[in-house]
């Protein structure tokens, strides 16, 4: 069970390599009658040198520098906040629900404006997405892989870290207004 796992890893593993590359490595593990783990490892360690291959050029850290990091933090920023915004107001009508607010104008009018702004956030996403995938569709052919391969890891982290709305208050507590006087407690008695 865990050799066919591991082949089916290898198989997944090996389109990221060129395809005659593919087709002589892949060959070459099935002629000698390698087990699935012994293959993954040959097969993650040629991937591994093929895509650190592609680094040694100093485009490709132009291209991380310049295109791929702000764009996957952008792009991992906006879906964070219409993630936020879309479960709160989800919470809101579903855990709150009351037929009685259906006869309510107000209730159509803020579920109306909910809707839109939930909307445009997805369209957003929708665009920054196809933007960014058009992006890297413009780069050459070996540079392309490594590009993906980054950007998904890019999204994950900053997804997992939650590092894009951490960085946006640090930027708001390091350069937002500085002094404020303190409001008055309207709870003090």
């Amino acid at each position: 069970m865990i050799s066919r796992i591991c082949w089916a890893l290898s198989l997944w593993l090996s389109q990221a390599l060129e395809p005659s590359e593919r087709d002589a490595a892949i060959g070459d593990l099935v002629e000698c009658g390698e087990s699935g783990t012994t293959a993954l490892q040959a097969v993650l360690g040629l991937t591994l040198r093929r895509q650190a291959a592609a680094w040694e050029d100093w485009r490709m850290w132009l291209l991380f520098a310049m295109v791929l990091l702000p764009l996957s933090f952008s792009l991992s920023l906006l879906s964070q906040g219409a993630a936020q915004e879309s479960a709160v107001y989800t919470w809101m009508y579903a855990n709150n629900w009351d037929w009685t607010l259906a006869k309510s104008s107000g209730f159509w009018y803020v579920f109306a404006d909910a809707a839109t702004r939930l909307f445009l956030s997805l369209l957003a996403i929708a665009s920054w997405s196809w933007s960014t995938g058009f992006v890297l569709g413009t780069l050459r052919r070996h540079t392309l892989q490594p590009s993906r391969t980054l950007m998904f890891l890019l999204l994950a982290l900053f997804q997992l870290g939650n590092l894009p709305q951490r960085f946006a208050l640090f930027v708001m507590y390091r350069y937002g207004p500085r002094n404020l006087p303190a409001l008055p407690d309207a709870n003090a008695q």
